[in-house]
């Protein structure tokens, strides 16, 4: 399955090594079987091992709320495609990753990094119910920190 995701949210530093976040979520799931876009909001929190003036290096984990427009993952196996291992339109999301902020200025930073993304309904609808979807991908971003006009 072709996975797009777009993340837009807030991040706020609590200490020098963490910083906690909320972020809105789009997917769109695309494959031979499956077509649908999901919206969804994710906690996550950031972790920070190594922080210079150049680069910082981030540990991340979140997980949060998914709703799709169409039953998802739909799997095709079984007698009856449409019912068979048909995950629900209510889903849970989680991700974790290893990434690098790249700092332009105060108040531009680049993101970069890989990560694991996992979607399931969490055994709800019963195990005939919860097929998943995990994916591993590179992601790309920008951060802006507003109202920051302190000289280096």
């Amino acid at each position: 399955t072709n996975m797009f995701q777009n993340d837009i949210g807030i991040m706020y530093n609590v200490r020098k090594w963490i910083s906690l976040g909320l972020e809105r979520n789009t997917f769109h799931f695309k494959d031979k079987i499956n077509d649908t876009w999901s919206f969804g909001i994710r906690p996550f929190a950031r972790w920070y091992p190594y922080k210079s003036n150049k680069v910082n290096l981030f540990i991340e984990y979140g997980a949060g709320l998914s709703y799709s427009l169409n039953r998802f993952p739909l799997t095709g196996t079984g007698w009856k495609a449409d019912t068979a291992r048909t995950g629900t339109q209510f889903n849970l999301t989680s991700k974790y990753g290893i990434g690098a902020e790249f700092i332009f200025s105060n108040r531009f930073l680049f993101q970069s990094g890989i990560r694991h993304f996992h979607l399931s309904n969490g055994n709800f609808a019963g195990i005939q119910r919860n097929p998943s979807h995990d994916s591993n991908g590179f992601f790309l971003g920008f951060i802006y920190k507003p109202g920051l006009n302190k000289p280096k």
